[in-house]
């Protein structure tokens, strides 16, 4: 949610379109979780869950949220087959004639064709991708799981192994040979781990972005406090 609305506002002199294919969360709740981030209220707070707003909360949010009513980004929830999004991105493109970023959340949710098993699945969407690419000004967001593994006890009490690596990506080989960057965020506070890696990093709220491949950049670490994520403060590692 938070990147959708950044490229636009990081990049106000480029005309582009997003496509957001999230057949996880319908976008309704994500519209509610990027009011949230934006008026600091929470989002039972907003649903009214335990207590109705009052008129002047009202009137924040209400303001708070007028201003992504002019983004250029449309949703779909509903999962289709690979064939059904890449018809969809190219439609979209013949209609407005403009660079496209496209957010799939996430691949294991894509409806198979004639049984296909997941690693096909990937696969073929992993090619469609690259096809597409070679087609069209478009970038393409990929949102995928992680093998079980990174949860066994071996991985959580060995500080060597803790951080995710390449084999943990859930799919077939060809995911990380064809993407352009690979980025595996780890919570390991939720795993119990108080200090992450060998370099003992406290986890009490914090979130890490391991960029594990770059192709025209550096690799590294990104930690993000969870407390302060409306605040977008992040730190290098």
């Amino acid at each position: 949610n938070i990147i959708e609305t950044d490229v636009h506002d990081f990049n106000p002199e480029q005309d582009f379109l997003t496509l957001n294919f999230n057949f996880e969360t319908d976008s309704a709740m994500n519209m509610m979780k990027k009011f949230s981030a934006d008026s600091g209220f929470t989002v039972g707070e907003i649903m009214s869950a335990e207590a109705p707003l009052s008129d002047e909360h009202y009137k924040v949010i209400e303001e708070k949220a007028k201003r992504f009513g002019d983004y250029p980004i449309y949703y779909f929830d509903v999962s289709g087959t690979v064939s059904d999004i890449e018809h969809t991105v190219i439609s979209y493109y013949q209609k407005y004639k403009k660079p496209i970023l496209c957010i799939l959340d996430h691949t294991g949710l894509i409806t198979p064709e004639n049984r296909e098993s997941d690693m096909d699945l990937i696969s073929r969407l992993c090619m469609m991708s690259i096809k597409v690419k070679k087609q069209l000004p478009i970038t393409f967001v990929f949102l995928g799981q992680l093998n079980s593994n990174i949860e066994g006890d071996e991985r959580r009490t060995n500080p060597s192994l803790h951080a995710p690596m390449r084999s943990d990506l859930y799919g077939p080989k060809m995911l990380y040979s064809s993407m352009d960057v690979v980025i595996m965020p780890h919570r390991p506070e939720i795993l119990k781990i108080d200090y992450y890696t060998t370099e003992e990093y406290p986890t009490k709220n914090k979130m890490f972005w391991h960029i594990i491949k770059q192709r025209f950049g550096g690799v590294g670490t990104v930690m993000m406090d969870c407390e302060k994520i409306g605040q977008n403060i992040i730190t290098e590692v």
